[in-house]
């Protein structure tokens, strides 16, 4: 197979279990080997030699014992060297004729390159390869299997015998066979003087026949494997329940162990006619299976012609049935009699299943034994299949036996291209397509009518918790019988409201569920295309209707979306009484990877700090940037849309914003903050309170008591991907009592119920079994800093606006003394120090384009800034914030130096702005590349890209920054966007690139507009409704060339 979806992989080559011994099987084992000189290798081929064959004139042992037991004839050895020489000249003959034809049609047999842009059907979105061959060459027409073509939008090159590449076009994918057809422009070849034309044969197909599989076998260009026809009646393979299964029609069986790239290979007779299309194989064995060609050249016939293909159907999925058993399902023997007079010695055809409300259901049984169809014996998949192609609209009668009674049924024959997808809808990157026949047929489901299947689960999907797979039966009380009805649905309701939908698993169709979505239309557009429009093959798109008007709040709180009155817990002790109105459960979803994020999905624990402003605090591992969506559930059942406000460019803080109004009505305390540090609460005992469970199941408050000791982060020594950690902090932490603080985030309070600190989760990375693994742990963040914040909030300015731009550790005098510092200088430093154990400060990494990167250097010791002692993390902090440029006293190689230090200059340590371009996220380098990497800030940096896209094709790496161009060099987003915007559809660009060591590399990318077009996400001022309190909202804008914007204007 061509290792797509569609194919089961094959592993073990191991030889079948018969053997012939005989001079022509010597000289058909010869011929197939000679043959890997031709650019393939021989895997086992279906025969097999008993034994090596021996030189001429000369024979083994084992062979003349026992040729002298079985014959004790003198003739006999002159007999065996003459069977030998005839065999050696069979296969020189065999292999000659062999490499003729090969060369003769090698160049009608491409290497197919493919990317699948959108997940449909039963196809998921992602790159592949395989194979196919030329059956018009005047026309272009390329022959493939249908899992190549694949059902949904593909973009596809062909590369020929001389490396040169075209573009194809999908015109053609079977329904039901695993046949498609893809289609170029002949002329564009300019350097291959001929392509040859390869002809399709069925008739020639004959058991025992020598074959070869031509094609990109394990992704090696032109490999050959040779296999003889073993059976030609095997039923069609079965992949499995989620995916696409051939059916109503034999298989031919061989062992050729076609592996990854074969899918759609030529199988090819001795005279270079195609008698079979190679389609998969079976896991652990060297089985391989061929697609008959008898209705695949009807269909080529029809589309050289310029006609339609036409198919029908009744729904139905027959399997052949050997006579022996028709007896025991009722077949009297003048049917029997009748089938064999007509040519048929094997058996007929049985219904196996149907379609609920299909053509024949309700007629035909299973178990009922056809006879015939429009007064024409049928007892074969292939008159079968011609009758209901050529009786697409018609009335026709079927004759049946059922239990050896003879039953007529009118039936009227289904074009089975009207229950073929051809169109899909996405919203918020969900992508949703009708229900296809092969989904049905699999999962005993009408075709019509039971709802809206889900190709890809996306943001809006993945939020609700509604997996790929799903039918969507209602939205916001609304039939969804196909994805029309899905686009009015979902288009009836504003941005951002929140509907009811109503689903279905394929798995468990029995199993109904609900869930609520958000809908989504500002991070993805929501659109609908259609495929065939406006000539085959080519996919069109077009916006869905613009969303109403949003609702005003009390018609949301009304129907109870959004906010509303509610509940608190009831509290166990006065700690928890006075602090229960001031937690609230947060949950974030991230619609865009970005900044190295570990996930897409985060919760954790908030506390209110400010009712008049709506003000939440929690942790950068539950809300990790400003690019997301909010929601904020107070009491049991008052959930709210919040947004975030501001990232703390330093420490583990997030502040998100809600709407007060949402609330009203609902006991929303603030909580009272008491100012102090980690070394002020070491050794008391304190309260951690938390909520502990989930929006979907409820929430339980829960509060312990332990004794408060000084922590330090957990620093990993280089995270991967780059992403902010926490350093350069005092925490707090809790030893003994308190066993929940190990694995809940929550509140630190005294015996007053004020709260000294809120408690965090810190995201961090560990190695376990060699590999580097996302992990977290939980420690107090005190008053102190997040009063210095909330502070500046308030005023309206930026809480921390310089830093050192270096991370520090703290080191004993133990560790330093003789090292790096002397006996003398580590004694007075010692007398100086305020808190115990002494320590001191030490550069332990610096931020590549700062200040500290140029003035400092690692392991120097910073004694004092501006005068002022320094022996925490916080008085590094509260130092450096003071200003542009500090006076630093530092140790370095055991003297003392007094150093003008410039401050990193920090802003929102929030990125307001993504780009996407050819499927890749794109954004400004984030700080934790030259904080923990050393890479001064340049270029672009490639933040993630989606399935299906150029960027994943081409393998543009994430992690790395683009620096050029094709040549020219940019900066920042705006340089970047001025080198590509101009750059047209099926443009190749040169992108230099350097990894996250500044080592260069180059990649090539070819730009697809049509499926991924350039856009911009950014952050705005001002609220996104007029009434809304939010500072900025978030906007996505396409981003139009030149030449595109003239012609929009004009």
């Amino acid at each position: 197979g061509s290792g797509l979806a569609a194919e089961e992989e094959l592993g073990s080559r191991s030889g079948p279990p018969w053997l012939l011994a005989s001079a022509a099987g010597a000289a058909l084992a010869a011929a197939l080997g000679a043959n890997a000189s031709l650019g393939g290798r021989h895997q086992t081929p279906a025969i097999a030699l008993a034994e090596p064959k021996a030189p001429k004139g000369a024979e083994s042992k084992a062979s003349k014992a026992a040729t002298t037991a079985a014959a004790p004839s003198a003739a006999a050895p002159s007999a065996q060297a003459a069977a030998n020489d005839a065999a050696v000249d069979a296969s020189k003959f065999d292999a000659a004729r062999w490499a003729e034809t090969l060369s003769r049609i090698k160049s009608g047999i491409v290497s197919l390159k493919l990317n699948s842009t959108r997940a449909f059907d039963t196809h998921q979105a992602g790159a592949g390869q395989a194979t196919g061959f030329v059956v018009d060459a005047q026309r272009g027409l390329i022959l493939t299997n249908r899992h190549v073509v694949t059902e949904g939008p593909v973009v596809a090159e062909a590369h020929f015998d001389n490396r040169e590449e075209v573009a194809l076009r999908a015109i053609y994918r079977d329904p039901v066979h695993d046949f498609g057809v893809f289609q170029f422009d002949p002329s564009a070849l300019k350097h291959l003087p001929s392509v040859a034309e390869l002809q399709l044969r069925p008739d020639k197909a004959v058991q025992g026949l020598d074959v070869r599989v031509i094609g990109n076998n394990a992704g090696e260009k032109l490999s050959v494997l040779g296999a003889m026809l073993a059976r030609l009646d095997r039923e069609a393979p079965f992949y499995g329940r989620r995916t696409y299964n051939d059916f109503n029609t034999f298989y031919f069986q061989a062992a050729s162990a076609t592996s990854g790239g074969s899918s759609g290979s030529p199988v090819v007779d001795p005279d270079g006619d195609v008698i079979a299309l190679n389609a998969a194989g079976k896991a652990g064995t060297s089985a391989s299976f061929y697609l008959p060609l008898d209705r695949v050249k009807r269909a080529v016939d029809l589309l050289r012609e310029g006609k339609e293909v036409s198919r029908g159907t009744l729904q139905t999925t027959f399997e052949f049935t050997t006579f022996a058993d028709l007896r025991r399902l009722g077949l009297t023997e003048p049917e029997a009699t009748a089938a064999r007079a007509g040519g048929e010695d094997v058996g007929m055809l049985v219904v196996k299943t149907l379609v609920p409300k299909g053509p024949a259901s309700g007629r035909l049984e299973p178990g009922d034994i056809l006879l015939s169809i429009a007064g024409q014996r049928v007892t074969r998949f292939v008159p079968l299949e011609a009758l209901l192609d050529n009786s697409v609209g018609e009335e026709v009668e079927l004759v049946v036996e059922r239990g050896g009674k003879c039953l007529q049924h009118k039936c009227r024959i289904q074009d089975l291209h009207s229950i073929t997808p051809n169109e899909y809808l996405e919203c918020g990157n969900a992508i949703f397509n009708n229900l296809s026949y092969q989904q049905a047929r699999t999962n005993n489901l009408p075709v019509e009518g039971v709802g809206v299947y889900v190709a890809a689960q996306g943001y809006l999907l993945r939020r609700a918790g509604v997996s790929a797979g799903s039918l969507i039966t209602e939205v916001g009380g609304k039939r969804t019988r196909n994805v029309r009805e899905m686009e009015a649905a979902l288009a009836s309701h504003p941005d951002g409201a929140s509907v009811p939908v109503r689903f279905t698993s394929l798995a468990n169709p029995a199993h109904r569920s609900v869930a609520m979505i958000r809908i989504d239309r500002t991070w993805f557009p929501m659109q609908l295309t259609t495929r065939d429009v406006p000539k085959p093959g080519v996919w069109t798109s077009r916006a869905s209707p613009p969303p109403p008007s949003p609702t005003d709040f009390a018609a949301d709180i009304a129907a109870g979306s959004i906010g509303g009155k509610t509940r608190s817990a009831r509290g166990s002790n006065t700690v928890e009484e006075k602090l229960v109105r001031s937690l609230v459960k947060v949950a974030v979803s991230v619609p865009l990877a970005i900044d190295g994020m570990p996930g897409v999905e985060f919760s954790g624990t908030g506390m209110v700090v400010d009712t008049q402003r709506g003000l939440v605090i929690c942790d950068r591992n539950t809300a990790p940037g400003a690019l997301c969506d909010c929601l904020l559930t107070f009491g049991s059942s008052c959930t709210v849309p919040a947004h975030c406000v501001y990232v703390h460019p330093l420490h583990n803080l997030s502040v998100l914003q809600y709407d007060p109004r949402l609330v009203e009505g609902t006991l929303v305390e603030p909580v009272k903050l008491k100012r102090c540090s980690a070394h002020d609460l070491r050794g008391r005992k304190l309260w951690h309170v938390t909520s502990v469970g989930s929006m979907r199941h409820g929430c339980k408050l829960i509060s312990e008591k332990g004794v408060a000791i000084e922590s330090e982060a957990n620093v990993a020594p280089l995270s991967n991907p780059p992403r902010w950690q926490e350093t350069n902090i005092d925490l707090l932490a809790f030893r003994g009592g308190a066993t929940m603080s190990h694995s809940q985030d929550g509140l630190v309070a005294n015996d007053d119920g004020e709260v000294v600190a809120y408690y965090a989760s810190f995201l961090t990375q560990t190695v376990r079994d060699g590999r580097l693994q996302d992990g977290q742990y939980f420690a107090g963040i005190t008053a102190d800093t997040i009063e210095d914040m909330l502070e500046a909030l308030r005023k309206g300015t930026l809480p921390v606006q310089y830093a050192l731009g270096a991370e520090m550790e703290k080191l004993g005098l133990a560790a330093v003394r003789g090292m790096l510092m002397d006996a003398a200088m580590t004694e007075e430093v010692e007398a100086k120090c305020e808190h115990w154990p002494p320590q001191v400060m030490s550069v332990r990494r610096r931020w590549a384009g700062t200040g500290a990167h140029s003035s400092l250097r690692d392991n120097d010791i910073i004694l004092e800034i501006n005068g002022g002692r320094i022996e925490t993390f916080r008085d590094v902090e509260s130092a450096a914030a003071a200003g542009p440029e500090a006076d630093l006293l530092v140790v370095r190689g055991g003297k003392k130096l007094e150093l003008k230090v410039k401050m990193s200059p920090l802003v929102d340590s929030v990125t307001d702005r993504v780009l996407l371009w050819s499927g890749a996220v794109l954004q400004a380098q984030p700080a934790a590349v030259a904080a923990q990497r050393g890479q001064a800030p340049r270029g672009v940096y490639v933040s993630s890209r989606f399935h299906g896209s150029p960027a994943a094709r081409y393998n543009l790496p994430p992690m790395s920054r683009i620096i050029e161009v094709d040549g020219e060099e940019v900066f920042d987003l705006d340089a970047f966007m001025k080198a590509v915007i101009a750059k047209k559809d099926g443009a190749d660009v040169r992108l230099k690139l350097l990894d996250l060591r500044g080592a260069p590399s180059m990649a090539c990318l070819r730009v697809d507009n049509q499926y991924w077009p350039a856009a911009e996400v950014r952050r705005v001022a001002g609220p996104r409704l007029p009434e809304g309190l939010e500072p900025h909202h978030w906007r996505r804008s396409p981003v139009a060339s030149p030449t595109e914007k003239q012609e929009q204007q004009g």
